[in-house]
């Protein structure tokens, strides 16, 4: 009896320890390294006024790569930045004030993570200027992107 006892304890850690290591390769085969940080784009302003009608809201989508279409302008901006990849140290500046950020949104490729989209806030008189933006890859080669995106004034 004691036999079968040790038996039966033996094969019940051998298959729970093959079972732990099956159930470790499982899920490192689901994962995947984050993509690197690949590009950077300005995809929606908002201003109290100006815009697209004249009196405020979103301009979006931005069809340049350089500047609104629409003039901006009043005393609120915010900026919408989608980023390909994983970034990190996200700085943002409107005509060289740091703006503060107000939304972080993952981008979704299914159920995968792609990226992020982050919104900007600037609080404070303004009628057009430039918007700057930054971060940096979070894995090798830690590489920095940047844009300077004009937004036209009235």
């Amino acid at each position: 009896m004691i036999i079968t006892r040790k038996f039966v304890s033996s094969t019940i850690v051998g298959i729970s320890v093959i079972a732990y290591s099956f159930i470790g390769l499982v899920q490192k085969s689901l994962s995947a390294p984050a993509p690197p940080l690949t590009a950077l784009k300005v995809v929606g302003v908002y201003s109290d006024k100006g815009g697209v009608n004249g009196k405020g809201g979103w301009e979006q989508p931005i069809t340049s790569i350089f500047s609104t279409q629409y003039p901006h302008y009043g005393n609120t901006l915010e900026v919408n930045v989608c980023e390909t990849g994983y970034g990190q140290f996200p700085i943002a500046k409107f005509n060289t004030v740091p703006m503060t950020l107000v939304s972080s949104t993952p981008t979704l490729n299914g159920s995968l993570v792609t990226g992020f989209c982050r919104t900007w806030l600037y609080k404070d008189s303004f009628n057009g200027g430039i918007f700057t933006y930054q971060a940096t890859s979070i894995n090798y080669p830690f590489r920095t992107l940047s844009i300077r995106f004009s937004i036209i004034s009235r």
